[in-house]
């Protein structure tokens, strides 16, 4: 989890380093190209997009900032913090995967398990192979006690990421929730 979202903040001051001379640029007259990609990721128990998958730049210095700050919220167990910022991004990125599937995390976190599941599923319809997202959403269908439609997101992580860490995570829970419930 704290691997991945140091990555995730690597990928957001990667993202700031470039948006932020271009904004103060662009704020002071100059004329300035569109910065795009990112690769980094987040995924693990906090993660945006994650494994090579990009981060969604849009040269908005502020919002890359409040998702920065919601980030370091969840490292620090603050989900209400989290999703004041995430709803900030939202505002101006509604349809951004990566700020839909944090928001759906911080809302399973505080226990809004209907919230958390409209957030992931939003953050699917705009991109279905989302790696966090998917794994959230595994994890959700465990707390829901649906282990069968937590094995259909395991078994998309397995076709889009092969082994990597979220399907690793989600794996193990699913391992570990049949072996806890028969």
């Amino acid at each position: 989890m704290k691997k991945q979202l140091q990555r995730s903040t690597l990928a957001i001051a990667a993202a700031l380093a470039v948006a932020l001379p271009l904004s103060l640029a662009m704020a002071a007259g100059g004329g300035g190209g569109g910065a795009s990609g990112g690769g980094g990721s987040a995924g693990g128990n906090a993660g945006a997009g994650t494994n090579g998958q990009q981060l969604t730049i849009n040269n908005d210095a502020a919002a890359d900032a409040e998702y920065a700050q919601a980030q370091t919220a969840i490292n620090q167990q603050d989900f209400q913090g989290a999703v004041s910022h995430l709803n900030n991004v939202l505002a101006t990125q509604p349809n951004n995967p990566d700020v839909l599937n944090l928001m759906g995390f911080s809302k399973r976190k505080m226990g809004d398990q209907t919230g958390a599941m409209e957030y992931y599923d939003k953050a699917l319809s705009l991109q279905p192979n989302h790696i966090g997202a998917n794994e959230y959403l595994g994890e959700l269908y465990l707390e829901l006690k649906q282990p069968a439609k937590a094995q259909e997101r395991l078994d998309v992580l397995q076709q889009v990421c092969g082994n990597c860490e979220e399907y690793g995570e989600l794996k193990e829970k699913i391992e570990q929730y049949k072996s806890t419930n028969g």
